[in-house]
């Protein structure tokens, strides 16, 4: 057996941060998926953002069974500032998040961490999918491929097929990434709101050709969900992006421009579907917003130049989003 000190100072400490907020159904097959990794020298943070099921006694219970594990029970209301609260007390040397409904494969971090240990400042990141049975069957690791570029290329690099492109799950990242930043006080949008400085700031970027992460696509699909007065973060989320890149990489605007209208088109999708007066106002804003971002972009001009042709491209939209991986997809990305 090999000793504890010795796995200690060879490997370093990595932190599973996990999100909690009515999870109890899923909570503990997650937190397992996590203890069987063959790369152990983990603290596994579950911070609870005050649940009102049964996810803050079971996150206690398992707190009991194994000494990596730490329970926190805050009461942020907001999903930003409860990844935020992991990163503060985080202890590790690197970093991963895992939703409190999804789960990983044994080998998950090894395989991220064996790609990025040589390296200073960066993120790696692993395949996910959302169909048990292709998870179950995983064939294990094959190319790793190491994205050194610039900022553009290395934004465009990510958004590879089959890998968790903007969402924070998935990913392995140098604590150090993280250094200067933190998630806004958001409840939904506040991950993508932050890809561009942490894609700035990683030196290499790795993408690791094996299917390690299975997420769960839960009831509330596009159809069902309702609009809010949370999904305004949608535009403090275009907010930040743009203003981060029109100063430090203005030949980058253009395609920025057309990644918020993909995900304005996803909440206009949302607004379509529940027709209630308010998701009625917040489709007027978006439609308004994308026709100045079309024109700024130069880009979609057709698509937004007439209001009856947005809503049937919506209208389509809207029952492609039925299939349930692209509906998965969007939970993991745009939400």
């Amino acid at each position: 057996m090999i000793n504890e000190k010795i796995i200690k100072k060879t490997y370093p400490l990595i932190s599973v941060i996990i999100p909690v907020h009515n999870a109890e159904e899923y909570l503990e097959e997650s937190v397992n998926s996590v203890l069987v990794q063959t790369y152990t020298n983990l603290e596994i943070l579950l911070i609870d953002d005050n649940s009102t099921d049964g996810s803050i006694n079971l996150g206690k219970q398992l707190a009991q069974r194994d000494s990596r594990i730490l329970h926190f029970v805050e009461h942020n209301g907001s999903a930003g500032l409860t990844r935020n609260f992991g990163l503060n007390q985080m202890s590790g040397d690197y970093l991963f998040f895992l939703d409190s409904d999804d789960k990983i494969n044994p080998e998950t971090i090894e395989h991220l961490y064996d790609a990025l240990k040589d390296v200073k400042i960066g993120f790696s990141i692993s395949k996910f999918t959302n169909n048990q049975d292709k998870f179950d069957r995983n064939q294990g690791i094959g190319e790793v491929k190491k994205i050194s570029a610039n900022f553009l290329e290395k934004l465009k690099g990510i958004q590879a097929s089959d890998y968790p492109s903007f969402g924070p799950i998935g990913k392995l990242y140098t604590r150090n990434i993280f250094e200067d930043i933190r998630y806004p006080n958001l409840t939904i949008h506040e991950d993508t709101a932050i890809i561009l400085p942490i894609v700035d700031k990683a030196k290499d970027i790795f993408l690791v050709d094996s299917l390690d992460y299975y997420y769960r696509v839960n009831s509330g699909s596009i159809t069902q969900s309702k609009i809010t007065e949370k999904n305004e973060a949608i535009f403090i989320k275009n907010d930040f992006q743009i203003n981060f890149v029109k100063d430090k990489y203005p030949e980058a605007l253009n395609y920025i421009y057309q990644l918020c209208m993909n995900e304005n088109d996803y909440v206009a999708m949302k607004c379509i579907k529940d027709g209630s007066s308010y998701a009625i106002q917040l489709f007027e804003k978006i439609y308004k917003q994308n026709q100045y971002f079309s024109k700024q972009s130069h880009s979609r001009k057709f698509l937004y130049k007439s209001k009856i042709l947005y809503k049937i491209y919506l209208g389509i939209s809207v029952r492609v989003w039925n299939n349930d991986f692209i509906r998965g997809l969007a939970k993991k990305i745009l939400t």
